[in-house]
């Protein structure tokens, strides 16, 4: 990504760094005319042609065929100067299995829609995978996208597999099962290892199953062989020619899932068959946990999707194969200088941990308790429901409103914990599978994202089912949210997470702006926002322009007092007719932090001056002194609450940075330290003022800390 200049914004960099568990090491960046780029002598060596895809990644070499398609991949390892056949060289199982409601069966054996190379570097090579599941007379029901990721002189591949439920035709798709199939030669194995536990398929297929979060069985034909809450994420399983591990991320959380190894292969359980598994109905436990597995079967609304990322890796022993399993489950992270992004201008100026930073640090390591606590309360886990909270409205999923990932990610930026960075990636993951809408009936709504609902994407039950319940599906720019997916995209090369974000933003920016016109500042600020965050991420105008025509508007529409005032609706304002005329301070809040960022990228006049004017009409119109607050609204009977301050703030302190007006700054350091000595939501949902506060609190303090040392 590239600034207006053509240098560079943003770059991807692929690096091999050998590490002991828990283990770190400094990294430098050399750059410039006079560095002299060092490729590997033999890099990831590719050759593609209509027939396939061929990689020559040292240790392994690996063949995925257009025709003949085998899951993972066909992989030979090396040893001592010869390959030998380790997956997908024959065998019955196939690639992909997917068995609906009635019984019938669709697979991926054989051709496959389409085999591409997605990224060709000398360290790191990504082959995409197309294929639709295929009935033996020629139905279709779901997709399967599958990212196969190969390493330089490395025995382990990354398997990333996305389904997708692209049947229009139905509100509801109902699949008792889908499985993936890998063959391993030579097509006996002699053990397998799974967690502490070991056993022999030639006695009897060994299966196991995490129906539920909290309990898992492993099998071996009819006798149990172990009970326990979690079930390892790993196995491995050897015959004479060597072993061969599986792991997969998440696996209990993403529950259901299961593995099932037999003498010639391993089948991992992606949603494994669950119809004798009987899960709680009725009440907030079914809508909350199990609103997708009522009678043992899995109910996916068109458009929905699930990715889930696995490993294979290979060695001469089960242990040896296993050793890349922690790394993968855990993966280290790279930490940048943490001032890097602001000093570069890539993102907004935000307050790294510092001396200075040490109250609010306190207040961010009590949310992240909290919200962590809130998981385990409420039980959020489940293939549809991990990376999310639970509680919009006491009954609704929140949809990442507030956007999640962007929060935990910010957070990790400006020097918190890896545990920041895991829960926004978790949150992205969710946000871009379930959240958003893939296939729709109505074209125009394939792409968008739901906003907080009953099972995050509506329909599922009646209207009014619970107290507080979006039962429908609802689609709305004010509850979209992209700039975490971006900012993860852009620091890990996800290329899933950076094509959907953009597919959403392109909607946007598209006939959605066609006759655009000034509505309220909220539907105008989110949208606004989220066009500056994807030109910033991608560097592409069409965004930039698209920001232009809703800022035009604003501005046209901003009225002399610097508000942009209206006859408020029931719920601002709590008189009887007439209602006053006014804002919703939280909505003006959100405007002017949009207009914030379209002013660092621009430089407009115009817009630095509305706002600053905007936060003058907020203090006098409901600004209250002796609480260190605003009013929800303009009307004088709506309440007052420091915690709103986080909505309101950024805008205002950006007010004060461009005018350094007196009073700005004095109302923004009593409002900070009000909002901050406010503690966190003691009742649900969580998630939602976690986030909240999260995505705008550290742009804040780094006005806030200028404003008190402009006063010293």
């Amino acid at each position: 990504v590239s600034w207006e200049d053509g240098s560079v914004r943003w770059a991807l960099f692929d690096l091999q760094v050998d590490l002991t568990p828990s283990g770190a090491v400094d990294l430098a960046l050399e750059y410039g005319p006079d560095v002299a780029d060092a490729p590997p002598a033999k890099g990831i060596e590719i050759s593609a042609d209509g027939e396939g895809v061929q990689l020559d990644a040292g240790l392994l070499r690996i063949g995925i065929s257009r025709a003949d398609y085998a899951f993972p991949a066909r992989i030979e390892v090396q040893e001592d100067g010869a390959y030998r056949p380790v997956t997908g060289f024959g065998g019955a199982l196939p690639a992909i299995a997917l068995r609906d409601a009635d019984g019938k069966d669709y697979t991926v054996s054989g051709a496959v829609d389409d085999v591409a190379v997605e990224e060709a570097g000398p360290l790191r090579a990504v082959v995409r995978v197309d294929a639709a599941h295929r009935s033996a007379d020629g139905d279709t029901l779901f997709r399967s996208i599958l990212r196969l990721t190969a390493y330089h002189n490395k025995p382990f591949v990354r398997v990333q597999h996305t389904f997708e439920n692209d049947h229009t035709g139905d509100l509801y798709s109902v699949v008792r099962s889908l499985t993936l199939g890998a063959n391993v030669e030579p097509g006996r194995l002699e053990s397998v290892l799974i967690g502490e536990g070991e056993a022999a398929p030639g006695a009897g297929t060994v299966s196991l199953r995490q129906p539920l979060d909290d309990a898992y069985t492993l099998r071996q034909g009819d006798a149990t062989l172990r009970e326990g809450e979690h079930a390892p994420n790993w196995l491995a399983a050897s015959g004479p020619a060597g072993a061969v591990a599986v792991a997969m991320r998440d696996f209990w959380e993403d529950y259901p899932k299961g593995w099932q190894v037999g003498p010639s292969g391993i089948e991992i359980g992606i949603c494994p068959d669950v119809s004798d598994v009987s899960y709680p109905q009725g009440g907030v436990e079914e809508v909350r946990s199990f609103f997708y597995l009522q009678g043992g079967q899995y109910k996916f609304k068109r458009g929905m999707s699930r990715t889930h990322d696995m490993l294979f890796a290979f060695g001469p022993e089960p242990e040896d194969a296993a050793q890349p399993v922690r790394p993968f489950s855990e993966p280290p992270l790279i930490r940048v200088e943490p001032d890097l992004f602001v000093r570069t201008g890539v993102l907004s100026d935000y307050a790294m941990r510092s001396d200075a930073t040490g109250q609010y640090d306190g207040w961010v390591e009590e949310a992240l308790a909290i919200y962590e606590r809130d998981r385990v309360d409420t039980r959020a886990y489940g293939m549809l429901n991990y990376g999310d909270w639970y509680g919009e409205r006491r009954s609704n999923w929140g949809d990442m409103e507030y956007d999640t990932p962007y929060g935990f990610l910010l957070e990790y930026l400006r020097g918190g914990s890896t545990r920041h960075y895991d829960l926004g990636w978790q949150a992205a993951w969710h946000l871009v599978d379930v959240d958003t809408c893939h296939y729709h009936e109505d074209p125009n709504k394939a792409g968008r994202q739901y906003l907080h609902s009953l099972g995050h994407v509506g329909g599922y039950y009646p209207d009014n089912y619970l107290p507080g319940a979006i039962s429908q599906e609802s689609m709305s720019w004010t509850h979209t949210w992209v700039e975490g997916l971006f900012l993860y995209a852009l620091l890990t090369g996800e290329q899933r997470l950076w094509e959907v974000a953009s597919r959403t933003m392109e909607i946007l920016a598209g006939a959605d702006l066609n006759d655009y016109d000034f509505t309220n500042c909220r539907d105008c600020g989110w949208p606004l926002r989220h066009l500056i965050g994807a030109y910033q991420a991608t560097g592409r105008r069409l965004f930039l322009n698209g920001a232009r025509i809703i800022v035009e508007r604003v501005l046209e529409r901003q009225r002399p007092t610097g508000g942009w005032e209206r006859l408020m609706v029931p719920g601002h304002c709590f008189h009887v007719p007439p209602r006053h005329m006014g804002n919703a301070g939280f909505m003006v809040g959100i405007l002017t932090a949009a207009l914030k960022r379209y002013h660092e990228e621009t430089g407009d006049q115009a817009v630095g001056d509305a706002i600053v004017a905007a936060a003058h009409y907020l203090i006098r119109d409901m600004w209250e002194d002796a609480e260190g607050a605003f009013h929800y609204t303009s009307c004088p009977g709506s309440g007052v609450s420091p915690s709103l301050n986080a909505q309101v703030l950024e805008g205002l302190a950006y007010a004060w940075r461009v005018s350094r007006d007196e009073g700005l700054r004095r109302i923004v350091l009593a409002a900070w330290d009000a909002c901050l000595e406010t503690a966190l939501s003691t009742t649900p949902p969580y998630g939602k003022d976690v986030s909240m506060r999260l995505r705008s609190m550290p742009f804040i303090l780094q006005d806030v800390i200028s404003a008190r040392e402009a006063g010293d």
